[in-house]
């Protein structure tokens, strides 16, 4: 662990992304199940309403695949659902002047389990949903607030620009992660279509239409209740659907035959399914789960605790039946210092607490070795990580 000398703030990287796979290659029977190991359950399988971190593993690219990702080797952004990364452009004049236009145009061969294409509209719906006041998507508004129109290329139905009148730090990881839905799964009423992005995004507005207009409860009504776990219900354009979901226990997705993914002229991998199933099972904790680790009952685990991860590693049984490894993380374990406080006001000081922390023990003590001391909250990984900070 390190820190800079700015805010003397100590961070270290966790190489915690630990994985077990046990036939889970695409040379695999792909008729078996993947066992997914998870610490609890998620609570919706919509999207938009954000859900908890196990929610998000299970939806993630495999049903709503987002627009740009990064690849869990690299850590790099790269395009999943887009066609390519984004075009970003400063507005300098105009209505918007001051803020940024991103430009995206979704894979030709993309469609939904209808047949229809994926467009620029369901991603224009995707948007108001959340700007919707009604929808249980406050987690998500906080960030898509500041998207104030979106444009749909008059000579492609897929290409699209998403406009706001300010430049925002988050604004492409926002626009790329909102999640892509179908409009004529999710609105069947087509209830959204009567509204713009314009007024959504408008507080006065969109607080106006709220008592005058019943559309937006209307819809709401249906969406924060009726897509959220059930089979045929939660709809998207991944490679998998929702088979099964047995509260407290496990939730299944099953791969869609023939899916448009096989069609793509250059695969991408990050879209592709291989086994026939994926199952995530539940846990209370990281011991229950072990135990059918141990007993071959898990395909695949994640965020094993460092002392269990090196006797698994010096366990040649076990070794002959899974693959360990780690990755690196975005993930950073910090002290934060209040510099309000007035005792910590002289950087002298602040500096002299930092040089007091023994990073070097920390890492070994509690992480098992398994992390790697940083000098700034930017990942070592990123190519503008500045490494030469002390």
């Amino acid at each position: 662990m390190s820190l800079t000398k700015k805010n003397l703030f100590a961070a270290v990287t966790l190489f915690g992304g630990i994985f077990f796979f046990q036939n889970c290659t695409d040379d695999a029977p792909q008729n078996e199940a993947v066992i997914v190991a998870q610490y609890g359950e998620p609570d919706v399988l919509n999207p938009a309403l954000v859900g908890n971190g196990y929610a998000r593993q299970v939806y993630d690219r495999h049903i709503f695949p987002p627009l740009t990702d990064n690849d869990p080797q690299t850590l790099q952004v790269v395009p999943i659902l887009a066609k390519d990364l984004p075009t970003i452009t400063p507005i300098d004049t105009g209505k918007y002047k001051g803020g940024t236009a991103y430009t995206y145009e979704i894979l030709p061969e993309a469609i939904w389990d209808n047949g229809s294409p994926v467009t620029a509209n369901d991603y224009i719906f995707s948007v108001k949903a959340i700007l919707n006041p009604k929808c249980a998507t406050e987690k998500f508004r906080a960030y898509a607030d500041f998207i104030k129109n979106i444009t749909i290329d008059a000579t492609n139905p897929k290409r699209f620009t998403v406009f706001s009148e300010k430049a925002y730090i988050l604004g492409e990881a926002t626009t790329s992660y909102i999640p892509m839905l179908p409009a004529y799964h999710y609105d069947e009423k087509n209830l959204m279509s009567n509204f713009t992005i314009s007024e959504l995004s408008d507080k006065q507005k969109v607080a106006d239409l709220v008592i005058k207009d019943l559309r937006l409860t209307d819809f709401a009504n249906d969406f924060n209740i009726k897509f959220n776990r059930e089979k045929g219900k939660v709809s998207g354009c991944g490679a998998y659907q929702l088979e099964a979901w047995e509260t407290g226990k496990r939730i299944v997705l099953a791969k869609k035959s023939g899916h448009w993914t096989s069609k793509l002229a250059s695969p991408r991998p990050l879209l592709a399914g291989v086994p026939n199933k994926i199952e995530y099972h539940f846990y209370q904790s990281a011991t229950a789960a072990l135990t059918e680790l141990r007993d071959n009952k898990i395909s695949a685990m994640s965020a094993i605790p460092a002392a269990d991860f090196a006797k698994l590693n010096a366990d040649a049984k076990f070794t002959s039946n899974y693959t360990l490894f780690t990755i690196p993380t975005t993930i950073y374990t910090g002290v934060n210092i209040n510099n309000k406080n007035p005792k910590l006001t002289d950087k002298r000081v602040r500096r002299a607490l930092a040089h007091l922390m023994n990073v070097a023990e920390i890492i070994k003590t509690l992480q098992g070795g398994m992390a790697q001391a940083i000098s700034s909250p930017i990942a070592p990984i990123k190519e503008h990580s500045a490494k030469n900070l002390v």
